[in-house]
């Protein structure tokens, strides 16, 4: 098993890779798209957690039907974590972001799916990540979800005057991308005129629903409401 790992990992630092059927630890899984990887350690003096779930959550991925996997996502790396017990051992596996595109993780609590797109990062580079899916899948323009978490180093105290601070994982507020097509998902504005000049052949149409319906554009209700009525524009 540990050879099969091995030759795993070098194989996909070698190549991009699509994603095949196999099996790792008795389990059939997506073979040659899972990293055998050490989850973000828990450092007991570090407050918080890299995990919006510090338990494996039970989820489906798309191309296995009737499979069900044990998963959670570490915000800080942007891994989705899948775990296998093999003799009484866990191991988790990431799945890699530059895997396909069009394979769910729909976590079957609260029916909650990720899926990897490319997106344009804070640095405007164009890069891939797991985003929350909010709208359909098939829709050409749709609304996601980036949960964050950030490590804090530890402050420590320079003098009485100064108060120090623990090493902690800190939940950040979500951000919320607009995907149009095969484009990359780019992150908006709150601001309703800004957002509606997004879409310069309707601009004022959209600008009006928004402000008629009283959207708001970080409350998720809203955001599925308004993917519905942009799917409609000719």
């Amino acid at each position: 098993m540990k050879i099969k790992i091995l030759s795993l990992v070098i194989f996909l630092a070698a190549s991009n890779l699509s994603w095949a059927q196999g099996e790792i630890g008795g389990r059939q899984i997506v073979n040659d798209a899972f990293i055998l990887t050490s989850p973000t350690d828990k450092n007991v003096k570090v407050e918080g957690s890299p995990y919006v779930t510090e338990d494996y959550m039970p989820a489906r991925i798309s191309t296995f039907d009737n499979k069900i996997f044990e998963v959670k996502y570490d915000a800080v790396l942007d891994e989705i974590l899948v775990k296998t017990d093999e003799g009484g051992k866990s191991e988790a596996y990431a799945l890699p972001k530059n895997g396909r595109q069009d394979i769910s993780i729909i976590l079957i609590s609260g029916n909650k799916t990720y899926q990897i797109f490319d997106y344009v990062n804070d640095d405007s580079e164009k890069t891939s990540g797991f985003f929350v899916l909010l709208s359909s899948l098939a829709a050409p323009i749709k609304f996601l979800k980036k949960e964050k978490i950030r490590f804090y180093e530890e402050k420590v105290a320079t003098s009485g005057y100064d108060r120090g601070r623990p090493a902690e994982y800190r939940r950040l507020s979500d951000s919320y991308f607009l995907k149009i097509n095969d484009q990359p998902a780019i992150e908006f504005s709150t601001n309703k005129k800004d957002f509606a000049k997004l879409f310069p052949n309707h601009e004022d149409e959209v600008l009006a629903y928004i402000k008629s319906e009283k959207l708001k554009l970080k409350e998720e209700t809203d955001l599925t409401k308004l993917a519905l009525f942009l799917n409609q524009l000719k």
